[in-house]
């Protein structure tokens, strides 16, 4: 089986818009994805799938948005082996809830609640302002016992 993670969604834009230092790592983590090498973890209920969409809509007069928007769209609701995803109930939005009490973003609390369901128990994100500032890694690694971490590392963690 493949190993899954949690991929915050700034990963897939930096990907489609090939932007900057991490297009490279984010790039070959969307290959990864495509060959069935990782797996997406994300929410039963669709919200991350949905806020990956809109995202992804957003650009979509790119090339490569189209192409993650029709593999992403062909396994929404393939919760098989063979899907990009693997789908799991989210943990108690209350066992996260000084994480949200010391400043962290609402929209990604749902990324965070996934996370300790991920076989790999990480979290991608190129986001300094949540993810990947010191005081939040160390609060959802001492608490969840999940790794964040943003791609380039990831990318080398794995050659």
């Amino acid at each position: 089986m493949s190993n899954s993670v949690v991929i915050d969604t700034n990963v897939i834009i930096h990907y489609i818009s090939r932007d900057g230092c991490y297009f490279e790592s984010c790039e070959w983590i969307i290959f990864k994805i495509k060959e069935g090498e990782i797996k997406i973890t994300i929410d039963h209920n669709g919200i991350i799938f949905n806020e990956y969409d809109r995202k992804i809509r957003e650009y979509s007069r790119n090339v490569s948005a189209k192409i993650l928007m029709n593999l992403i769209g062909r396994h929404r609701f393939n919760p098989t082996s063979s899907s990009i995803f693997e789908f799991v109930d989210p943990i108690d939005s209350k066992d996260i809830k000084n994480l949200k009490k010391i400043g962290f973003h609402d929209g990604d609390l749902i990324f965070v609640r996934v996370s300790p369901k991920s076989s790999s128990k990480k979290i991608i994100s190129t986001d300094y302002r949540s993810f990947l500032k010191q005081k939040y890694k160390n609060w959802i690694k001492s608490k969840l016992n999940v790794d964040v971490i943003d791609p380039i590392d990831f990318y080398r963690s794995a050659k």
